[in-house]
């Protein structure tokens, strides 16, 4: 049975219980000599937001490409 998990926060879509999902989380990033981050301290998931895995994925290549998610052209 397929069951509805919340709107997208992403795209406004529902997230289904097929669908690969994401959460925003918070906690401690330890600092790394290196730099970068390889865990998160007392992570814990940000209660009412859910996301489309590919929805973030998307977003997250737009801005490593120094694209707004505002800047593209809707439909």
């Amino acid at each position: 049975m397929i069951t509805e998990r919340g709107t997208c926060h992403k795209c406004g879509r529902p997230v289904t219980s097929v669908d690969s999902a994401a959460w925003p989380v918070r906690g401690w990033e330890p600092e790394r000599g290196s730099g970068g981050t390889n865990h998160v301290l007392l992570r814990e998931r940000v209660p009412g937001y859910i996301a489309h895995l590919q929805c973030v994925k998307d977003e997250a290549d737009l801005v490593k490409r120094g694209i707004h998610p505002d800047q593209l052209p809707i439909g």
